[in-house]
Parts: structure tokens; C-alpha cells; sequence
């Protein structure tokens, strides 16, 4: 629910030790962690230069469009107590209560969550269909059915159906997400051990949520 930090725990401190392990033993390339794009790594994928490779649904349909590459589609494993490790975005929209145009802003919201600005989010490759509506093909619209993955479609409606889940939006949480990468980075490489890592990062987590109370 974003109201606790708790990664620097066992199996937190664990997990990141694996990950610096993988690194050091050379399973990880540099650039898996210091890239600021993905094109090195969906290129590399595609090369058979690495055998697996996390991916949003942009860098999905990229492969596609590449010819004789063939490759299957998989949700995060989870385990025992986590099984929600799958993020799939949707198209969330809200108005504000400090507007002074609430009706004109429910007019365009309900065309932008309706069946025709769900045409223009999937035809854009923005986001995949988050609307079941009849004798629309929003998945067609969105990517070739008929190149791999083929499972793109079966996979995201499973995730949809068994683990979907709104999560509160919390503001602070782009400073999470700025002030995190930067310490994973130099625990992966390093230049940080575990514990020191996520200890540093829960001290300064805190302060973000702290700050940014829900």
C-alpha cells in the first residue's frame, strides 16, 4: 500500500546480494544497469547476444518488428506471499478539486477513458487495451497477433484478471523513484554492500514519506 518502507529487511538485503553476485560473476551486463535506454538491451536480445530480458510493452512491440525473432512472453515469477511482481499500466485520469472547469474536464475525461480515446491509446501504442468491449478488436488495433509473442494478448489478461489491483497514488513518489535507481546502481556494481545500501535508501524513503504523507 506505499505507506512503509521495509527492503533493507532479510529477504530484501538477500535479493540485492543475488543481484551483486550475478553482476560480479559477469551474468549482468553493465549496461543491464547504467543504460539510460533500453535500445542496447532489446538490441542485444534480438542478436541472441542475451537470453532473457525484462521488457515494457513498448520495447515488445520493437521485437516484433524485427524480423525471425522469436520469443515468448512470461510475468515476473513471484513466490509463497508475493505473487503481485507484474506491473501493467494502465490510462488512470483524475480531475483536480482545485478546478474551476469540472464539467468541461468530465466531458473530455469520459471521451478520454471511452471507446474512442482507448482507439487512440492503443492505435498509438501508448498502452494495451484496458477496455473489453464488444466487436471492437482493441487488441488487433494494438500490435500483429500473428508475430511472436503470440501469448501478448492471453498473457496481459491473465495478469489483468488474477492480480489486478489499483494502488494509491502518493505524491513523492517520482523523488522515490530518482533516489532509488542511483543506490540499486551501486549495490549491483559494488560499490555498495547490501546492507549499507538499502539502509541508506530506508533512511531517506522514510524522509520522502514523511514529507508525503497519503
Amino acid at each position: 500500500d506505499r505507506t512503509e518502507y521495509i527492503m533493507d529487511n532479510e529477504g530484501g538485503v538477500r535479493a540485492m546480494r543475488l543481484m551483486a553476485d550475478l553482476y560480479a560473476d559477469g551474468y549482468i551486463p553493465r549496461e543491464m544497469i547504467t543504460a539510460t535506454t533500453a535500445e542496447v538491451i532489446t538490441r542485444w536480445f534480438a542478436q541472441g547476444t542475451i537470453a532473457m530480458m525484462t521488457a515494457s510493452a513498448q520495447e515488445i512491440l520493437s521485437l516484433q518488428n524485427i524480423e525471425e525473432v522469436r520469443f515468448a512472453l512470461y510475468p515476473f515469477p513471484g513466490g509463497e506471499d508475493v505473487r503481485n511482481t507484474t506491473i501493467v499500466k494502465s490510462n488512470e485520469v483524475a480531475i483536480t478539486s482545485a478546478s474551476e472547469h469540472k464539467d468541461e474536464a468530465w466531458e473530455f475525461l469520459s471521451f478520454l477513458r471511452g471507446i474512442e480515446g482507448e482507439k487512440l491509446y492503443v492505435q498509438a501504442r501508448r498502452t494495451p487495451p484496458s477496455l473489453n468491449v464488444e466487436g471492437v478488436d482493441l487488441w488487433g488495433m494494438y500490435l500483429d497477433s500473428e508475430k511472436y509473442p503470440r501469448n501478448v494478448a492471453e498473457v496481459t489478461s491473465l495478469i489483468n484478471e488474477r492480480y489486478g489491483h489499483e494502488l494509491p497514488l502518493r505524491s513523492g513518489f517520482s523523488e522515490v523513484d530518482v533516489t532509488s535507481i542511483p543506490i540499486f546502481q551501486r549495490i549491483i556494481s559494488g560499490g555498495l554492500s547490501p546492507e549499507e545500501g538499502l539502509s541508506l535508501l530506508g533512511d531517506r524513503m522514510r524522509d520522502i514519506m514523511a514529507r508525503n504523507p497519503i
